[in-house]
């Protein structure tokens, strides 16, 4: 699947290619850990997006040819993005019929149809849902197996090869997992516990982290980025109405919708949410009538709330948070649309329900 972007292609002229030379080194029983053809010599394997060590990519570029595994990849990732968020939304004692509606609106959402061709990032926010739902297992009891899995499941999205997919979904799940705690006696023991099993996901990466690292230090990127460039590909606030009507700022692929270059850094892919009328209207009538009954806001409301201001990026009253470290460590702060649109759907599941 081949999408073309503005000038050049991210996966026929990016993505297709290091995924091409990951299947030909694990055909030869080999790892790509330099690259000969490419300028003077290449570190590959230091250039994390070719997800060397992500296990559905070492299995299926591995018994596969590398167009069959490269779409194979990409329907992996979308049907690992809809189970997770099911599993995730059944632990919260949601019931199927709901739990399964939110699933497949995740999946084939405009924000993961927009993206496919971006596949690095489409694997590593696939398993979002996954780690909410075993942090959610994990806060309810602490043990070296729940640890375990929590750990390996964030390895294998550092190993995915997109590590700002990797920092958002902490960033999200280490606030879940502390308002999951209510036992305030046990919350330093349930901290402790959580720290390790980050310590050991760390661990499990290094074989990644390290060259990747050094590839870092080698870029112009090393001490981050400027604040300026950092919060580059911001969400505009008019965009919220693409989670309803996909195409309502226009359509690139008949050139209707502006290129970045003319509409302040905004880009359609990055943007558009498109989960349609259903879910955002469940979601209002929802807040409407927590609002009237004068109850508290649930955690899900705030965080859908700041995870809004965080994708306005330039646009918002944090924007001054891109000066610093980690957020100056990426562009694109649209992208925390992708906690954004998991919690709208949680919402509109509690919703249907009540």
């Amino acid at each position: 699947m081949v999408t073309p972007d503005f000038g050049r292609s991210d996966a026929w002229h990016f993505s297709f290619v290091t995924k091409y030379l990951l299947g030909q080194s694990l055909h030869r029983g080999e790892l790509p850990v330099w690259n000969s053809t490419m300028g003077g010599g290449f570190p590959l394997i230091g250039e994390g997006q070719i997800g060397v060590f992500y296990l559905p990519n070492l299995i299926l570029f591995r018994l596969f040819d590398v167009v069959v595994a490269y779409n194979l990849a990409l329907i992996v990732a979308m049907l690992m993005l809809g189970w997770g968020m099911y599993v995730w939304l059944r632990l919260m004692r949601y019931s199927s019929l709901p739990s399964l509606i939110a699933a497949i609106t995740l999946s084939l959402s405009g924000m993961v149809i927009a993206q496919l061709p971006h596949i690095a990032l489409i694997q590593g926010f696939s398993l979002l849902p996954w780690i909410a739902a075993v942090t959610l297992w994990f806060s309810q009891k602490q043990t070296i197996a729940r640890v375990a899995l929590w750990a390996l499941l964030v390895s294998q999205q550092l190993l995915a090869g997109f590590p700002q997919a990797t920092f958002i979904t902490i960033l999200f799940v280490s606030c879940y997992y502390l308002w999951l705690i209510k036992d305030y006696h046990q919350k330093l023991i349930s901290i402790i516990w959580y720290l390790a099993a980050a310590a050991i996901s760390l661990g499990l990466s290094a074989i990644q982290l390290f060259p990747s690292w050094e590839f870092l230090s080698q870029s112009t990127a090393a001490g981050g980025l400027d604040p300026q460039t950092a919060s580059y590909f911001s969400y505009p606030l008019k965009h919220l109405i693409t989670l309803i009507v996909p195409m309502a700022l226009g359509n690139p692929k008949v050139g209707s919708y502006p290129a970045f270059t003319d509409f302040d850094g905004s880009i359609f892919w990055e943007n558009v949410g498109g989960i349609g009328p259903v879910p955002m209207t469940l979601c209002i009538l929802y807040l409407i009538f927590l609002l009237q009954n004068k109850k508290r806001l649930p955690f899900f409301y705030l965080t859908a709330l700041i995870s809004l201001l965080l994708m306005l990026g330039k646009y918002s009253p944090l924007y001054l948070i891109y000066s610093f470290f980690p957020f100056n460590l990426f562009r694109v702060p649209s992208r925390f649309i992708w906690t954004f649109i998991p919690i709208i759907l949680i919402l509109a599941t509690e919703a249907w329900t009540r």
